[in-house]
């Protein structure tokens, strides 16, 4: 078999190098099958490989078969109907394709189910002219399915003649189990099937299958003495031979012979568990008329075996039901939590949970029923990598949750829009705005993720290009993150991850012609998409109606919910809803309806601070709202003014630092002009808190002492803003008023670094002006700073001198007083002519009157002797 597959994948390599002529096509089409139909593939391989078949040859009709048999074992039963459908098309007199057909429409709902047992119908009266009715009303369906339509015309009803109480040999089994299965089985077609495989048992062709049909029997309620009367004997068959077991079982005179007689027979391997299982419940179960502690007593002689669990499950949730029909419901609800300790994953208890929370009107179990079937019904799609598992009921639910929490205020309308009243008590009710807002966009992308034709699921139109197809991606996994976030379900990880894994496939379906060429919902499903596009627009509407409503209250406390109102309404597809506006006339195609979205949000947001909030909690909150605006327009610098204002508020300066600088930085180059004038408004909150970090007494200081202090303090603040040009600036002056060629240095420096650091043209200008200032302040302190050099310590020798001479007149002390007063005068004089040509005007005149001085006390000492 290896060499054999080799074979063909070389023969298939060396295909597909040849020009695509029909041959090489069919050649192609037939080496993929064939490797399909290998048993050593796995199934994913085996469907990709059917599919690329088909792409080469799109007229074989058993490719499509496979694939729809492949598909039907994987659970896509929808995806397999498809394929069969097709197959019948080109093969519409095929008995086996009109069989697993009506298979795959068994495993669906009702209406598919009524279609798949009319097809055996057909099949089972010999009037082939018959299936030609049934494959139509099925086609019928499709085409309602994918408009939401009602059906054109009620189906017929099966007439109920002698035709159809006849059985086929080839579909008699499948024919009984679907009649068995029904709610009311008709007697007459399970004695015709029965008939039929009795004659198939005669013939030695099937006695397994009779003798389990039979059993069967047993187990849907039929007597022991009936089915003896009909089942096969004298037969050496092991299928014989467990119908004779299962018949000993099923006339044990007491229950507690049964159960005795049940486990002997379990231990011994005579009878499977199910079997066993299947037949204590249709005699012991809730519809044996038995005490409903002994019914459960009786399950406890059972070994512990998961067959066994489900038993114990169908019991309590069939006591539970009787308890729910007769006003019991403590009790049910008791029985039905049992059922949940016994399994926490099953859908129909939390169903059953949830329901009778809302039939109590619990408080306190209403919604965590509710939460936790939600969680369930997600859980279950992730953990079976189906999103197709429970869809309808997730959508159901959700629209049903929305229309609920809807109604509490708005009263039924043809309008789609409430009143103005019923808006204003809407958006009053926070708890319910918020559910609606939830389950509605919860039931859209279910609806959303219902669409088969990738088009429709993506959003957009047949020749979309490949930028078009991108974004609707993007879009569209943007609206899930927005969906999902907040949702702490097992599960929702993995449900996501699926969700985008549908996208892409979706995404290459309608990047691919031929794949796109094969979507056979695309115009089915047309008027559904429509529909669901108007409500989306309707609902992007009302949220418009619902901002500009809190808007109008002036208030910050209405922050969170604005911004959450918002969140929803832009991660709608307005690329598609904004055309279908234009087209009705309700904005020009110059207007932007995002930006007016944008707008509305602006006039909720500048209220942040209406009334001034009491707590800290308070101001949190509302930064956590503006912070969501931020999020979802990054490109609006208004809403990052009011979040870094807001922190500031809330006592939080390092973050609305770290927020401003951040908007700034991310801010595009190629930003509107009105954009651009926002950005010295952020800096200007950049600089205030800066400012802010240094104490209020120390901002203005008069001292030199003063002066140091705000130093210091001004240091420690640009530790933790050093993008503050207003805070450099301002130590820049201090550090001048000190004085001194260090703190010159100093000041150039952070002045310098200011300019590096600028966080707009404006920022830059003001500190490159300061520096230009401060390198002539520097170099005035650098020409006094000689000054100071050449005369304090000459100034400090005449001092020394003569206090000297005042101690100690001598020749000594008068000589070296004279010495020190011409060495100062010497260096006097220097520094005043290096003031003149510095024109300081000041010290030259300080200079002068302190040279005269030095001059007159040397003319008041004694002269030297000869």
């Amino acid at each position: 078999m290896v060499r054999a597959r080799d074979a063909l994948l070389d023969a298939l390599a060396a295909l597909r190098d040849q020009e695509p002529t029909p041959q090489v096509r069919l050649a192609i089409a037939e080496a993929e099958f064939r490797l399909a139909v290998d048993p050593d593939v796995d199934r994913d391989e085996a469907i990709a490989r059917l599919r690329a078949a088909i792409v080469q040859d799109p007229f074989l009709p058993k490719l499509n078969l496979h694939l729809g048999r492949l598909l039907h074992k994987a659970g896509k039963h929808r995806a397999a109907l498809a394929e069969y459908r097709q197959a019948l098309r080109m093969a519409p007199g095929s008995r086996r394709l009109h069989l697993l057909l009506a298979l795959a429409l068994l495993e669906l709902g009702k209406e598919e189910r009524d279609i798949g047992q009319s097809l055996l119908t057909a099949l089972n009266s010999g009037e082939p002219d018959k299936l030609p009715a049934a494959v139509a009303a099925f086609d019928e369906l499709v085409r309602r399915q994918g408009t939401d339509g009602k059906p054109d015309a009620k189906p017929a009803r099966e007439a109920k003649t002698r035709a159809a109480n006849r059985s086929a040999p080839d579909v008699w089994q499948v024919s009984l189990v679907e009649q068995l299965a029904r709610a009311k089985p008709q007697r007459g077609q399970i004695t015709a099937h029965l008939k039929a495989g009795e004659t198939r048992a005669r013939d030695g062709s099937a006695v397994a299958e009779f003798a389990v049909a039979c059993v069967m029997l047993l187990v849907a309620g039929d007597s022991p003495r009936d089915v003896r009367k009909l089942g096969p004997t004298g037969i050496d068959h092991p299928a014989v031979a467990l119908l004779e077991a299962a018949l000993e079982l099923a006339e044990a005179e007491t229950p507690e012979d049964f159960v005795k007689l049940a486990v002997a027979r379990l231990d011994s391997e005579a009878l499977p568990v199910e079997l066993v299982c299947w037949l204590h419940y249709s005699r012991y179960g809730p519809g044996s008329g038995l005490p409903p502690v002994d019914m459960v007593r009786l399950l406890d002689a059972y070994p512990d075996l998961d067959c066994v669990r489900e038993l114990r499950l169908s019991v309590l949730d069939g006591l539970a039901r009787a308890a729910w029909a007769d006003e019991r419901l403590a009790e049910a609800q008791l029985l039905w939590r049992e059922c949940a300790a016994l399994d926490a994953h099953r859908v129909p208890t939390a169903v059953n949970l949830a329901l009778l929370a809302a039939r109590t009107k619990s408080v306190d179990d209403y919604g965590p029923a509710w939460a936790r079937l939600t969680e369930l019904m997600y859980l279950h799609a992730a953990g079976t990598g189906e999103l197709a598992l429970l869809l309808d009921d997730r959508r159901t639910l959700h629209l049903a949750l929305s229309q609920q929490s809807r109604s509490r205020h708005c009263a039924p309308s043809s309008s789609p829009y409430p009143s103005d009243a019923e808006l204003a008590a809407w958006v009053a009710d926070v708890e319910t705005v918020e559910v609606w807002l939830r389950e509605w966009d919860l039931y859209y992308l279910n609806e959303r993720l219902s669409f088969r034709a990738p088009t429709h699921l993506l959003g957009v139109r047949p020749n979309a290009t490949a930028e078009e197809l991108d974004a609707a991606r993007e879009a569209f996994v943007k609206s899930v993150d927005s969906t999902l976030r907040g949702q702490d379900w097992s599960g929702v990880a993995v449900f996501r991850d699926l969700v985008v894994k549908r996208v892409n496939e979706a995404h290459a379906a309608v990047s691919d012609p031929v794949e796109q060429a094969r979507d056979v919902y695309h115009d089915l499903e047309k008027p559904r998409a429509a529909r669901l596009a108007d409500e989306a627009l309707r609902r992007g509407l009302l949220l418009r109606n619902m901002i500009r409503e809190l808007a109008d209250k002036k208030s910050g406390r209405h922050l969170a919910l604005g911004a959450e109102m918002a969140r929803r309404q832009l991660t709608l597809p307005w690329t598609v809803l904004t055309p279908i506006c234009v087209e009705r006339g309700l904005i020009s195609e110059d207007d932007d309806l995002v930006e007016i979205f944008e707008r509305d949000l602006i006039s909720l947001a500048v209220h942040w601070d209406e009334p001034e909030a009491s707590t800290r909690a308070e101001w949190d909150q509302r930064a956590a709202a503006l912070a969501e605006c931020v999020a979802l327009v990054p490109g609006r610098l208004e809403f990052a003014v009011l979040w870094c204002r807001t922190l500031v508020a809330a006592e939080r300066p390092d973050e609305g630092y770290a927020a401003a600088i951040a908007a700034l930085e991310q801010q595009a180059a190629d930003a509107d002009e009105e954009a651009r004038s926002l950005r010295p408004v952020l800096v200007g909150v950049v600089d205030e808190i800066a400012q802010t970090a240094v104490p209020e007494h120390l901002r203005s200081p008069s001292t030199p002492d003063a002066a140091r202090r705000t130093i210091a303090a001004a240091r420690s603040a640009l530790e933790r803003y050093p993008r503050s040009g207003a805070l450099r600036r301002g130590m820049a002056d201090v550090l001048l008023q000190l004085g001194g060629e260090a703190h010159a240095q100093e000041a150039i420096e952070l002045l310098s670094d200011a300019i590096d650091l600028a966080l707009d043209d404006e920022d830059r200008v003001k500190s490159e002006t300061k520096l230009a200032a401060t390198r002539g302040a520097a170099a005035e302190a650098a020409v006094r700073a000689k000054i100071e050099k050449l005369t304090e310590p000459a100034t400090a020798r005449v001092n020394e001198a003569i206090d000297e001479l005042r101690r100690d007149y001598g020749p000594k002390a008068l000589a070296a007083a004279r010495l020190a007063l011409r060495a100062a005068i010497t260096a006097v004089a220097e520094a005043m002519a290096m003031a003149e040509r510095a024109q300081f005007a000041d010290d030259v005149a300080r200079l002068g009157r302190q040279l005269e001085q030095l001059r007159t006390a040397e003319s008041e000492l004694p002269q030297d002797e000869e």
